[in-house]
């Protein structure tokens, strides 16, 4: 009678009672969101927008074809949705015979945006197709003929329809910053194209495009950006006097912060000009903070920042900059070499690491060569840093921070013949040519002439050359750090 009490009304119980249970259990299912999983093949996160090339041989613009690529990219990135590679990692897919996919797969992307230009009588015809890696597939395809005037909203459209195919919103950037003026913008594009190259020469030309930008258009503001960046160029790559140049930088930077006080890239140019010539430690800040502030997304602000913080010393900051705008842009050269320098400044040893892997992206990318050099002078591995300055000096076309790298590797590896014989060189070249006198104390100091060093060090503060700007954390400067004048040296720096 107890076990049939059990099946009747205890069973009932909890028959109801389970029942009950999956219910609320498939009910609660419900309401669980369902996402395709990120890792499925058919899922874009990452875009390549491919260098456009010319429809037909005779109509190639190299410029113009680089132009629209970057605008595109512009236009595309930005949003947390798709990441977008910078130019600079696309910019070497530009042969006509580059297949699309390929290329994809080695940029490691979900697709690629591949497209082509033709001008001719006033007018531009333009192809694009957006293609899915994995599997080649042609996701969106268009065609335009326009009037070149409307190359704009050919941009637009373009932009437009790759981001409805893709079903995410164009990323919320500042208003285009792009004159209207397609002969200002041509023009602009030109400057680029030689500005970039970071060849003295190249870089003069590319200056000279740009003023011939803004004389066809006065407010064309990133026009002022890019000549204030050239200028700047020409002083840290080409071994340009800085009390000649550095003032037209700053000059142009603040002509564009004039013009367009929400253009983030003005405020980067303008922090430079604070940070490499006039030692405004303080400005510099400023200006970055408040560049971030109109373009978080901005990479070479995060990089110029992490730059300011490394070399006044704050390197867990520094560290944490860098690698926000490497992420941003993670094929960015410079922006990868710049990475390993502010580590190895702070000491850290992945510092050689992360130099390596920026020279396995480009191993013709000199400045990465020149930042190892460091690394391994500080190892005491002398053979491998002379190489590596050697190398960085023959790829910049003669560079004489590069070359007196070389040459105090030399010194240091007890070669002292070999290493006058590389001082000699740079003083005879600074009878004709600026050769900076902070470059030139690295050789006395390390054959031991101290007075030497100390005298060019002080020479390259009246001549106000950038490259001061490593006072604080270059190691090699350490042995002077004690010498009263090299401490007075630290004061008019803003450094102590």
């Amino acid at each position: 009678m107890y076990s049939n009490s059990l099946s009747g009304f205890d069973l009932t119980k909890w028959l109801l009672g389970l029942t009950a249970i999956i219910l609320l259990v498939v009910c609660a299912a419900a309401f669980i969101p369902y996402d395709r999983p990120a890792s499925s093949p058919d899922v874009i996160r990452s875009l390549a927008v491919l260098p456009f090339k010319a429809i037909t041989p005779d109509s190639r613009d190299e410029a113009f074809e680089m132009g629209v690529t970057e605008t595109l990219i512009s236009k595309l990135g930005g949003g947390a949705e798709l990441k977008v590679l910078p130019l600079g990692a696309v910019r070497r897919f530009a042969t006509p015979e580059q297949d699309a996919v390929e290329a994809g797969r080695q940029l490691a992307v979900d697709a690629v945006l591949d497209g082509g230009i033709q001008i001719a009588s006033g007018r531009v015809r333009l192809t694009a197709k957006l293609i899915r890696i994995h599997d080649g597939r042609q996701i969106w395809a268009g065609q335009f003929d326009e009037q070149l005037r409307d190359i704009f909203s050919i941009q637009d459209s373009i932009s437009e329809r790759v981001s409805k195919a893709l079903k995410i919103p164009l990323a919320n950037k500042a208003h285009t910053q792009h004159s209207g003026n397609v002969n200002a913008y041509q023009l602009y594009m030109k400057g680029n194209l030689h500005s970039r190259r970071l060849i003295l020469t190249e870089v003069q030309k590319g200056i000279a495009y740009y003023e011939q930008a803004i004389a066809a258009d006065p407010a064309y503001a990133l026009a002022y950006v890019e000549m204030s960046n050239a200028y700047r160029a020409m002083v840290l790559t080409g071994d340009a006097r800085p009390a000649e140049i550095m003032p037209k930088a700053k000059t142009a930077a603040m002509k564009a912060v004039e013009i367009d006080d929400t253009l983030a890239e003005a405020w980067t140019a303008l922090a430079n000009s604070s940070f490499w010539y006039d030692w405004d430690w303080r400005t510099a800040e400023v200006s970055l903070q408040k560049s971030l502030e109109l373009d978080h997304g901005s990479a070479q602000a995060h990089a110029m920042y992490g730059h300011l913080l490394s070399n006044t010393g704050r390197h867990e900051q520094a560290i944490s900059e860098i690698r926000q705008g490497r992420e941003l842009e993670p094929l960015n050269l410079a922006i990868n070499a710049m990475e390993g320098q502010v580590l190895f400044f702070a000491g850290r040893e992945e510092a050689e690491k992360a130099l390596r892997a920026t020279i396995d992206l480009d191993p013709n990318f000199w400045l990465a060569q020149l930042f190892i050099s460091r690394v391994y002078l500080k190892k005491e591995m002398y053979g491998e840093a002379i190489a590596a300055a050697g190398k960085a000096r023959d790829l910049s076309r003669g560079n004489a921070e590069a070359t007196a790298t070389m040459g105090y590797g030399l010194a240091k590896s007890g070669k002292r013949e070999e290493a006058l014989a590389v001082q000699k060189e740079l003083e005879d070249r600074s009878r004709d040519n600026f050769i900076p006198a902070y470059v030139l104390a690295q050789i006395p100091l390390a054959l031991g002439d101290r007075i030497k060093a100390l005298r060019l060090l002080e020479t390259a503060f009246e001549q106000r050359e950038a490259l001061m700007v490593f006072l604080k954390v270059d190691g090699k400067w350490d042995v002077l750090r004690s010498e009263p004048r090299f401490v007075k040296l630290m004061k008019r720096m803003n450094f102590e």
